[in-house]
């Protein structure tokens, strides 16, 4: 096509007796160069109008004579402009072909990927809030082979992510199910949940290891004040009930006074008329008072409990005091103070 392109250009030629011109010019212009004098003023703007008129003259013909000259190459162009413009045509055309192809192309990308993934998800046993692999900075050309399948770069890649999913996952779940077990090795009573290490469950292991021991440390504080509260408590309301027993205590002895006085007067009046001499009455002791209730108008009891298990050498006395624990919350009960886990033998030798 290139070998068909024929111009032939030739300079253009305007032709003008510009020496002549020229000089015939100089010698009409030298008519007009004077000195102006007051009488001269009206003659003198008279030939500077006639000077213009000359002037637009000359200008006239060197715009015919140079538009007469061009009109070729103004043709010439209009001709060449409107082939570039069919070539133009026939590229955006074509380029428009490739634009259609290259997204069909990445659509498929997408749809492989996508359907990849969510068996990868799948066979891998990634439960669906761990699912967050992404695959669009995928969504290439260089993604699928000629053929139409997935390159091996794009499905490593994509297993790359989803693996990174599952291992996120499993991070997630050993440490979740180890923080009840070291909640209690800590001396927690009640074991951290997942709200309080929601934020650092998928930290690094250092970091995530750092918030853990920083939330022990404010739950044991926590749980010492709680406890130091409670005992507190119980203390005051042991010492007050003391109180109201010694008060009560004083109160029957004061009674059993009265009525042992009582009792002695009528039996030697009664000897006395009798002859019989008084015996001393024998003292019996009364029924215990129950205990006296607290300011909420309930009786506050320490409810003490032994039974013996059987477990294996290997197990632990905290984890048999963990499991004790979570065996007492499930049965509902909730004021627990404390377990203590001891060998047989402790026992029966505390009993003697």
């Amino acid at each position: 096509m290139q070998q068909m392109i024929e111009i032939q250009a030739q300079p253009g030629l305007i032709q003008v007796n510009y020496e002549q011109l020229e000089a015939a010019l100089a010698e009409r212009l030298e008519q007009y160069r004077q000195v102006v004098s007051p009488d001269g003023v009206k003659a003198a703007k008279a030939q500077a109008t006639e000077i213009n008129a000359l002037k637009k003259t000359l200008a006239e013909r060197r715009k015919k004579a140079a538009d007469e000259a061009r009109q070729p190459i103004t043709e010439f162009e209009r001709q060449m402009k409107a082939l570039e413009q069919r070539c133009e045509e026939a590229r955006q055309d074509l380029l428009e072909q490739v634009r259609r192809y290259e997204d069909q192309t990445r659509e498929r990308a997408r749809a492989l990927l996508a359907s990849l993934r969510d068996e990868l998800w799948q066979s891998e046993g990634v439960s669906p809030d761990y699912r967050t692999a992404d695959y669009e900075d995928l969504v290439l050309l260089s993604s699928v082979t000629p053929k139409g399948a997935l390159t091996k770069a794009a499905r490593e890649k994509l297993q790359e992510r989803v693996r990174n999913d599952r291992d996120r996952e499993q991070m997630v779940t050993t440490r979740l199910l180890e923080l009840e077990a070291r909640s209690y090795r800590e001396g927690l009573h009640a074991p951290l949940t997942r709200e309080h290490v929601e934020h650092v469950l998928v930290a690094p292991d250092d970091e995530y290891e750092s918030a853990l021991r920083a939330t022990l440390d404010r739950e044991l504080e926590r749980q010492e004040q709680a406890a130091r509260r409670q005992r507190e408590q119980w203390e005051r309301e042991q010492a007050e009930a003391r109180a109201r027993e010694q008060a009560a205590q004083a109160r029957r002895e004061r009674a059993a006074e009265l009525e042992r006085a009582g009792c002695e007067e009528g039996r030697a009046l009664e000897a006395a008329q009798g002859g019989e001499s008084p015996q001393p009455a024998a003292s019996t002791p009364g029924p215990q008072p129950p205990p006296a209730p607290a300011q909420n108008g309930k009786v506050r009891y320490s409810v003490l409990a032994t039974f013996y298990i059987e477990v294996s050498p290997r197990v632990k006395r905290a984890a048999i005091e963990a499991e004790c624990r979570r065996v007492m919350e499930r049965a509902g009960v909730t004021t627990l103070q404390s377990v203590q886990a001891l060998p047989i033998n402790q026992v029966e030798e505390s009993l003697t």
